[in-house]
């Protein structure tokens, strides 16, 4: 290997300005701040510092960008292709993570907390320390690169459908997954090609249709439920009951869609009468049928969105499962004819309760 060839791995929207650093997966996720004083070497530290510094929002370089130290050493070392593998994997496990401490709010200022895919976004750069030179390389269809820019001369600016919102994180949420990587690795895995769909449909680009999100939510749960080709949706409402619906739910009347414009009369529960409108709206896309903007809505919220709780909600659970232990105890709870995630703060503290008393008092 050319010992003067470098690479460093980076999200240059992944805002850490509330971490010094993430472990995660074996590996460490720097805010750049952070990193840049560790890096002993006076010509690779401002080799890195400049090339950081030209990810750009409105002209000004981005501070607290996230740097991938993949090895442990701060050697910027090109990757192999497992670790490369391994990038995609930390990139969605940070996504689910962000997601359930970020995106589960509701009111007038959840917005200043949200992330999206965007914000998981990964740039490699490679560099040599004698050249000042760079380039990029970018498509996914027809490969477009363009290399020998002096690397002052050339910025990466922010696009503006990216949010800037600082990154945060649930670490217990983090901390099981990785749990579950060791223990239970098929169902990691699951978990894993889901999420992947979940962060095709859940970017702020408005370049993705309203029907690709819904393509992509139900395919993420067609993979986590691992539903069969008969009677897909009716197995899919099964499992929102069984995973997303709190106890002692309240039942509804409603009329369920059939074949040949017929409909059939159900009572469950609102969790499941969304189940059921969601599945009947990924069916009507793939059939080409003509979908009004009102079909995107739930009682007036939006079908991604509580895809995105139900599908946090039922991740949660599954993990409880495999591991055999209560461990998360949030839930979609509908309240007035309106769904809220709950976090189970209040739940896991009566537990915690119960079982001190338990103890006190065997």
């Amino acid at each position: 290997m050319d010992s003067n060839k470098f690479q460093i791995a980076y999200f240059p929207y992944l805002f850490l300005n509330r971490f010094h650093s993430i472990a995660l997966l074996g590996v460490k996720v720097w805010n750049s701040t952070g990193l840049l004083n560790r890096i002993t070497d006076e010509t690779l530290r401002h080799k890195v510092a400049t090339l950081v510094a030209q990810n750009r929002i409105l002209g000004k370089p981005i501070k607290d960008i996230g740097i991938v130290d993949i090895g442990g050493g701060h050697d910027f070392r090109p990757l192999t292709p497992s670790e490369d593998k391994k990038m995609n994997e930390i990139r969605i496990v940070l996504f689910l993570a962000g997601m359930a401490e970020c995106n589960t709010r509701e009111g007038p200022n959840a917005g200043h907390h949200m992330l999206t895919s965007d914000n998981f976004k990964i740039v490699y750069q490679n560099f040599k320390l004698d050249s000042p030179y760079t380039g990029y390389a970018s498509g996914r269809i027809v490969r477009a690169s363009d290399f020998g820019y002096k690397i002052a001369k050339i910025t990466y600016e922010k696009p503006p459908y990216v949010l800037k919102n600082s990154f945060s994180c649930e670490e217990k949420f983090l901390n099981k997954l990785e749990q579950l990587r060791h223990k239970k690795r098929k169902t990691y895995r699951l978990i894993l090609r889901a999420s992947n769909s979940v962060m095709n449909a859940y970017t702020n680009s408005e370049d993705v249709s309203s029907e690709s999100r819904i393509l992509e939510f139900s395919r993420a749960f067609e993979i986590l439920f691992e539903l069969p080709e008969k009677e897909p949706r009716k197995k899919f409402k099964e499992a929102i009951e069984k995973y997303c619906e709190p106890l002692g739910e309240r039942k509804k009347r409603y009329l369920s869609e059939r074949p040949n414009q017929k409909k059939k009369p159900e009572t469950k529960s609102r969790h499941v009468m969304w189940a059921d409108r969601f599945y009947t709206l990924r069916n009507h896309i793939i059939h080409g049928g003509n979908i009004t903007d009102k079909r995107f809505l739930f009682y007036d919220q939006p079908h991604y969105q509580l895809a995105l709780w139900f599908f946090l909600v039922a991740v949660k659970q599954i993990v409880n499962e495999v591991l055999g232990s209560k461990i998360f105890y949030d839930s979609v709870k509908c309240q007035s004819g309106t769904f809220v995630y709950d976090n189970g703060f209040w739940g896991e503290g009566k537990a915690k309760m119960l079982q001190t008393l338990i103890a006190k008092n065997p």
